[in-house]
């Protein structure tokens, strides 16, 4: 009995050594697969910024090329100085016809500033796992845009980006008033960031009473849509083609606001700060109306 218990106590041990055995192997070919994957990858994405940065310095070899071509016959004479202006005028217009067409399609499939800027600013070793970078393209594409939409946007040169921004902005500048609208339904905000009881387009009609707080939420939703395009009241492009329809929109808006039943001495009060504006008289009759009425 004892030898039969030695023999299978002697069969047990090599069983669970030889069960370790495998185990250790195994382990050893799954952590070589793990590296050897590992490393695969690493040289692929390696690759994939090397060649990325190939073809930035190939673009801007022909870009300098470019240059240089215009450069040498700007200086052959004259006329070859202004055709060659005017080769560079007519290449950097259509580049901005093409930027102001590229955010009209992008706006008709739903998409936004954000989205543009994500797109262009990710770099091209993250976009095929990057879930964000996906969800932005399927949308687009199901809501109508082509399918070549995401390698119009990254590849887009300055004229075409100058167009597209200024579009952007032009449209956003022609919203503005929509906006406002919805600004005027939100809650007072108190000065600690509370919420009051009216609606800041209510403590607008009351006088002085809540002045500092409708201007101070004011700048807030000004600066709030302006921050939207990632840009500042001082930025040049904002500068030029959004921040002053803005001021323009919340003149219009601000100025005939009224309280209900403020009587007809407050309208001429009033018709004659509108009349102080230059607005023409068929807008001052309709204001009249639609403040009488």
């Amino acid at each position: 009995m004892q030898a039969t218990f030695d023999a299978k106590q002697a069969n047990s041990k090599a069983v669970i050594n030889a069960l370790n055995d495998k185990y250790r192997v195994e382990e050893q070919n799954r952590q070589f697969v793990f590296d050897l994957e590992t490393e695969n990858r690493n040289q692929i994405r390696a690759r994939m910024v090397e060649n990325n940065k190939t073809m930035n310095e190939n673009a801007e070899i022909e870009r300098k090329k470019s240059q240089q071509t215009f450069a040498a016959l700007a200086n052959l004479s004259e006329t070859a100085s202004k055709v060659a202006n005017d080769m560079a005028q007519r290449a950097d217009d259509s580049g901005k016809k093409k930027g102001a067409q590229l955010a009209n399609t992008i706006a008709l499939a739903g998409g936004s500033y954000a989205d543009i800027q994500y797109i262009r600013d990710l770099d091209k070793a993250h976009i095929a796992n990057d879930e964000k970078f996906r969800s932005i393209v399927d949308r687009l594409i199901a809501n109508g845009a082509p399918n070549d939409i995401i390698n119009q946007i990254r590849n887009a040169n300055s004229s075409v980006a100058y167009g597209l921004q200024k579009t952007i902005l032009v449209n956003a500048a022609l919203d503005y008033p929509k906006a406002l609208d919805q600004f005027e339904t939100q809650p007072l905000l108190r000065a600690d960031g509370t919420e009051g009881e009216i609606t800041l387009g209510q403590a607008r009609t009351m006088g002085d009473q809540y002045k500092d707080l409708v201007e101070a939420q004011q700048l807030r939703n000004r600066s709030d849509y302006i921050a939207q395009f990632q840009g500042k009241e001082d930025d040049s492009m904002v500068a030029r083609y959004l921040y002053p329809k803005m001021i323009e929109a919340e003149r219009a808006t601000h100025v005939v606001r009224l309280p209900k039943n403020c009587g007809e001495s407050n309208v001429k009060m009033n018709f004659n700060i509108v009349k102080g504006l230059g607005l023409d008289s068929l807008m001052l009759m309709a204001m009249l109306l639609t403040l009488l009425s």
